[in-house]
């Protein structure tokens, strides 16, 4: 058995985190304090409810000094805590708060960690348990200087509506799976599937690569790279055609093919200047064919058209065409390189990895009240609030964070700053919320990083944030999202209608600047997972909205049409959803980014800024 943790770690690398914990507690103490002096000179009747409410954000803020404290200990060391073990916090605010390791579980990658946290405060006493997940690693992501991965899905995706990029460079759609498109792409360069792909309609695509067959009946194509066969039809033009297998050719032009295996150009009409293949051709076409290499056998079948080249086989023609010169040469050889499979990246999508970014991180608690973690807010001193309400010149007004409420919902102690703007003073922005099924309807909310635990249902807005839900997020018509990092210093920093209120993690003032994080990217994160069990991750765009900032949905993602997003799209797939299927129009603008927004990088980072991550899983109080 290990003996109790100190809060001073022998070793040089623990001091940091020991002054992390002391420097929470003590400048959490004056708030503390104060909320405390407010609550004793409330109602005499709420002293009992009073003093349960401070034990509990003693709690809370107890949870947060224990994440810190693995923070800079680090992986490594945290690995070395056992059942037993506890947590000394300095700072007077840390008084009656208490924390032992119940349970702790290694593995190769990082711990786990789960801790009961216990506050006292007026004779009341509150414990929350906390899962932690501690893992080491540098930190992932980072911006990109190749082609734009705009889009990646992780399996099937039908393609009936559109999809158009505006400005993108290099534009690339990965499809972990097959992609049948019967609608329309515009401005992707480059498709790659690990399926097959099936194309109709009017394409116009640079480049194809798949791991399966392509069939291809309408469009235009730079080159076709793919490990199975290539069939196509209809007015379909390609320059090169690279195929491991057989190619059928029965479209109106390409250039080239080339096919390890056999070649067969089944319409006459079809123009096909060069082919090489280490199989058969067989050609109807009566168009001239000015270059042929075949390791096996040629077969015109009728008259056929000029055609040059050599066979290692036997050459089977109307002998009176003359235009047909066409050498046998035993044992030729045709150098065709192989195509190369196509690997496309599954992507994790997990709310729970940026816990510990967000600004503000909405739950409920045990008695159903709303309770708002706050970190990196300017003006709020990090902790855990209320979300209540209070009376301001004879009316109740809504949307104020506070340390204390009463069984109504209404602040007991001065609120500390109010967050949402509804859409009058008397409108509460969470009417209606309930455990893990969030709505939001309000005109905007304070800037940041804002994380829920459950579904988010936004309503009509302007909102100057990067929101993440553990379960789905649905948005209604005409609804704006800019991401952090999109919307830059001014709305960020020095939003109008909520002054002196903004996240200073992202704001330099003295530079005047936005100073970006990965999470500033995003502007919508769906799903999580919960003990290995994902849940929730389908994200459903309403018609018309504005996006400014990258999408990543841990399941699916539908679109009402007329939507433009202004960032990349993940869709990872976690969920049951089978496969994707799209419908309705959709934009990706990626023309004048701002230079703060990087919509590749969406990675998750410490907010300690090193190679440790801790996340919260999940919390119960007991």
């Amino acid at each position: 058995m290990r003996p109790t943790t100190p809060p001073f770690p022998s070793r040089q690398k623990g001091i940091a985190a020991v002054l992390t914990v002391l420097l929470v507690g003590m400048s959490l103490s004056a708030v503390v304090f104060n909320a405390m002096n407010k609550v004793g000179g409330a109602q005499e009747a709420a002293q009992t409810l009073h003093a349960v409410t401070q034990a509990q954000v003693k709690a809370w803020n107890g949870a947060e000094w224990v994440r810190q404290y693995l923070l800079g200990v680090g992986a490594a060391e945290a690995k070395k805590l056992q059942p037993g073990s506890t947590f000394t916090f300095g700072g007077s605010a840390a008084s009656g708060v208490s924390a032992q390791v119940v349970s702790a579980v290694a593995d190769a990658s990082g711990s786990t960690l789960t801790v009961n946290v216990a506050a006292s405060s007026g004779g009341a006493v509150s414990t929350v348990q906390l899962v932690y997940r501690v893992e080491g690693g540098a930190a992932g992501g980072g911006g990109t200087s190749g082609p734009d991965q705009v889009i990646t899905l992780s399996k099937d995706l039908n393609l009936s509506g559109s999809v158009t990029v505006n400005g993108g460079k290099n534009a690339v759609f990965n499809v972990k799976g097959n992609v049948t498109l019967t609608g329309s792409v515009a401005g992707i360069e480059t498709v790659n599937a690990t399926g097959k792909v099936t194309a109709g309609g009017s394409q116009a695509i640079q480049t194809i690569n798949a791991n399966d067959d392509v069939s291809l009946s309408n469009g235009s194509y730079g080159t076709v790279n793919t490990l199975g066969n290539v069939t196509t039809s209809g007015g379909t033009t390609v320059v090169v055609i690279n195929a491991n297998k057989a190619v059928t050719f029965a479209g109106s032009s390409a250039t080239t093919i080339n096919a390890i295996g056999n070649v067969t150009i089944s319409n006459g009409g079809s123009k096909v200047a060069n082919v090489n293949t280490q199989g058969s051709l067989l050609t109807k076409t009566s168009s001239p064919i000015a270059s042929l290499l075949a390791q096996g056998n040629l077969t015109v079948d009728g008259w056929g058209g000029p055609i040059q080249g050599k066979v290692g086989g036997t050459a089977s023609y109307n002998a009176s065409n003359k235009d047909i010169k066409v050498s046998v040469v035993p044992g030729l050889k045709v150098p065709i390189t192989p195509v190369s499979a196509v690997t496309v990246t599954q992507t994790k999508v997990d709310a729970y990895d940026y816990r510990s970014a967000a600004n503000y991180a909405f739950d409920f608690d045990a008695q159903n009240r709303i309770v708002v973690t706050v970190n990196n807010v300017a003006s709020i001193p990090n902790g855990t609030y209320f979300l209540g309400s209070t009376v301001l010149n004879g009316s109740t007004v809504y949307n104020y964070l506070c340390t204390a409420v009463d069984g109504s919902g209404r602040c007991t102690a001065t609120p500390v700053a109010k967050i949402c703007q509804g859409y009058s003073d008397q409108n509460n922005c969470f009417a209606g919320s309930s455990k893990d099924n969030w709505l939001l309807n309000g005109t905007t909310l304070a800037p940041g990083v804002v994380w829920f635990k459950g579904k988010l249902t936004a309503g009509n807005g302007i909102y100057y944030n990067s929101f993440i839900a553990s379960g789905d997020i649905e948005t209604s018509g005409s609804h704006s999202t800019t991401a952090v990092n999109y919307a830059g210093y001014a709305k960020i920093c020095q939003n109008g209608t909520f002054s002196g209120l903004y996240p200073s993690n992202f704001c330099d003032l003295s530079a005047g600047k936005l100073t970006p994080s990965p999470a500033g990217n995003i502007a919508f994160l769906a799903g999580g997972y919960v003990n290995g069990v994902f849940s929730g991750g389908q994200i459903k765009l309403g018609a018309s909205n504005a996006v400014y900032g990258s999408v990543l949905a841990g399941d699916t993602l539908t679109t009402s049409g007329s939507t433009t997003i202004h960032g990349y799209i993940t869709v990872a797939n976690q969920g049951r959803g089978t496969s994707n299927n799209w419908g309705n129009s959709t934009t990706i603008n990626l023309s004048n980014l701002p230079s703060t927004f990087t919509p590749g990088d969406t990675s998750t980072t410490p907010s300690s800024g090193g190679a440790t991550t801790v996340r919260v899983l999940w919390t119960r109080y007991l």
